[in-house]
C-alpha cells in the first residue's frame, strides 16, 4: 500500500495511520516540501537477533570522497527562527561504486560552537577514532588497528590535550584505577597496566605502580610514589 498527498499549502490535522511506504521529499536549505509539527513515532514489529531499520534516510547522488550525508538537528531561540544546533551522519572515505570495496565511510559528529559546526569526532571505516583530531593511523603486524587519538584538529595555537582516569579509593595504598594492556591472542588477557594507587598519608596523596605479566601473572617492576 502506498500513501500520495499532494498539497499546496494545505494542513492535515488529526491522527494519520500509513500501514505501508510513505514517500516524503523535501528541498532546499530551510525549505521544506513537507513538514511534520509534534511527535513523530516509528513503529516496526522487527526481528529479535536482527539488524532491524525501521527508518532510512537517502540520498540518490553518486557519492564521491567527502560526500557527507546527515541528520540536521535545528533548535529556536529569541532571536527569530530556529538555527543549526548539530549535525549525526556519514561521510564518503572515497568514490562510491558498485564494487563493494570502494563503499567506505566515516561516521561524523558535528555540534556548533559560537554558531558554527565543527567535526569533534570521527569514527572511520577502519575503527580508528578521533576527537577533535583526525583518526590516527596505526600500522605494525597487527591486520586491524584500533587507535584513539585526543587532541585540537586543525589548530595553530597551543593546547593541552589530556585522558583523565577516574575513581574513588578511601583506603591508604589500594588501586583506585588503572591503564591495562590485553593481548587477545590466545587469550593471553592483561599483560602490563600502568596502576594508580592512594597514597599511604592522605587522599591527596598518589602513587603509580608499573607492572607487567610473567607466564600470565602480573607482578610490580617500578613503584612511583608521593616523594618521587
Amino acid at each position: 500500500s502506498r500513501l500520495n498527498v499532494s498539497l499546496a499549502g494545505g494542513t492535515i490535522s488529526g491522527d494519520v495511520t500509513i500501514s505501508g511506504d510513505l514517500t516524503v521529499t523535501g528541498d532546499g536549505d530551510f525549505s521544506y516540501s513537507e513538514v511534520l509539527t509534534g511527535d513523530m513515532r516509528i513503529n516496526l514489529t522487527g526481528s529479535a537477533g536482527a539488524t532491524n531499520s525501521p527508518l532510512f534516510l537517502e540520498t540518490s547522488v553518486a557519492s564521491t570522497v567527502n560526500t557527507f550525508n546527515s541528520i540536521r538537528f535545528l533548535m529556536g531561540h529569541s532571536g527569530g527562527s530556529s538555527t543549526d544546533a548539530g549535525y549525526l551522519g556519514f561521510l564518503a572515505e572515497g568514490t562510491w561504486s558498485g564494487t563493494g570495496s570502494t563503499r567506505d565511510s566515516s561516521f561524523i559528529i558535528r555540534p556548533v560552537l559560537n554558531g558554527s559546526d565543527f567535526e569533534a569526532m570521527r569514527i572511520n571505516s577502519s575503527g580508528n577514532v578521533g576527537i577533535g583530531n583526525t583518526p590516527v593511523s596505526h600500522t605494525n603486524a597487527i591486520s586491524t588497528s584500533q587507535t584513539l587519538s585526543v587532541g585540537e584538529a586543525q589548530d595553530s595555537s597551543d593546547k593541552l590535550a589530556s585522558i583523565q582516569i577516574i575513581g574513588r579509593e578511601s583506603s591508604a595504598s589500594n588501586q583506585f584505577g588503572a591503564l591495562e594492556f590485553v593481548n587477545t591472542r590466545s587469550d593471553a588477557g592483561v599483560v602490563a597496566t600502568i596502576a594508580g594507587f592512594r597514597g599511604d598519608d592522605s587522599y591527596a596523596d598518589g602513587r603509580l605502580d608499573f607492572q607487567t605479566a610473567n607466564g600470565g601473572t602480573l607482578s610490580t617492576k617500578m613503584s612511583i610514589d608521593d616523594a618521587g
